[in-house]
């Protein structure tokens, strides 16, 4: 989750850890979910597929007090495109150990704030109108992740996340890559304030 409401309520007897998910390359409430899982006494897994590069005062929140492990996922559409792999890291230094090398040093970043963007979603009220609109002009936006509990493995969860429902019935992700020009980013600009939003 990446949100700090509702999660205590789930936490129980049989919880041992929370995952957190920086989706989009965003950090959202993870101060607040740190908070929650040190007064539990719980571990927090930090799924930090999309956050190669995210940064929050120059710090990478992987490497935040109270992040006990961070996991990174690597594959042909991640922001780190390579072969499908990952990486496990730990904030204990005997399991990190294994991992370190003094003689690298991270190139500090130039802003205290920095997202990877790794997607850029927005939510709309008609959602698949506006991918309607988009493609009628060869812009092909997408809808990336949806509410877990919509697939049949998970319907027996239903309910139990409604923001997350909420929000997957609303975003779509515009298009984000290296060959986007500022006429293409001025076009999906238009086309987006333009639409009518008001179904």
């Amino acid at each position: 989750m990446s949100r700090s409401r509702g999660c205590g309520e789930k936490i129980n007897a049989k919880t041992r850890a929370v995952v957190f998910v920086g989706y989009g390359g965003r950090m959202g409430r993870l101060d607040e979910i740190i908070t929650l899982c040190k007064k539990h006494g719980l571990k927090l897994i930090l799924d930090a597929a999309h956050m190669s590069g995210t940064k929050v005062n120059g710090i990478c929140p992987g490497t935040w007090e109270g992040v006990d492990v961070a996991v990174y996922s690597y594959q042909a559409v991640k922001s780190l495109a390579t072969a499908d792999s990952g990486m496990i890291c730990f904030a204990d230094e005997k399991y990190d150990a294994f991992a370190g090398n003094p003689n690298i040093q991270i190139i500090s970043a130039p802003h205290a704030d920095e997202c990877s963007y790794h997607t850029y979603e927005i939510a709309v009220p008609d959602r698949d109108a506006l991918l309607d609109e988009l493609a009628k002009h060869e812009i092909y936006g997408g809808v990336h992740y949806r509410d877990n509990t919509e697939y049949a493995m998970y319907a027996y969860d239903h309910g139990t996340c409604p923001h997350a429902h909420e929000i997957s019935r609303h975003i779509i992700t515009l298009p984000l890559n290296l060959w986007l020009t500022d006429g293409d980013v001025d076009q999906i600009i238009k086309i987006v304030n333009c639409f009518p939003q008001d179904k």
